[in-house]
């Protein structure tokens, strides 16, 4: 996967909120790579407003010796134009003080525009 961030992707065209968005492009297949360092959390919550949100999966991995992977492209919002997709899930307890890769896949071959993306990591208590 080659490494990129989100500044590379910047147009000032077509945008959800402020001026600007990413404009993720026909020839690429991964887009907006970011490492995120785990610290006392076992939740992570991506979510970013998207143009053709068919186009892509928002993903969460990690390289280590086990195999972490979710991904996502639930629409939870629309508004002018626009969808709020959003991935939620739990981060196994292996992984605390480790790094996760979160990162989009470009799963077809048309453009979409990203905007306004969060990653938050939080520690839930879970009742079984």
């Amino acid at each position: 996967m080659a490494d990129s961030s989100y500044k590379e992707l910047v147009q000032s065209k077509i945008a959800f909120k402020g001026k600007k968005a990413a404009l993720i492009s026909e020839n690429r297949d991964y887009a907006g790579n970011k490492w995120i360092e785990v610290k006392n959390a076992n939740r992570i919550h991506f979510t970013g407003w998207v143009k053709n949100p068919e186009e892509f999966l928002l993903c969460v991995s990690n390289d280590e010796d086990e195999y972490f992977g979710a991904l996502s492209s639930e629409i939870v919002e629309s508004k002018n134009g626009w969808d709020r997709v959003e991935l939620y899930a739990e981060i196994p307890s292996r992984l605390e003080n480790k790094k996760l890769l979160s990162f989009i896949w470009k799963v077809n071959k048309n453009r979409a525009y990203l905007d306004d993306v969060k990653i938050v990591l939080t520690r839930e208590e879970i009742a079984e």
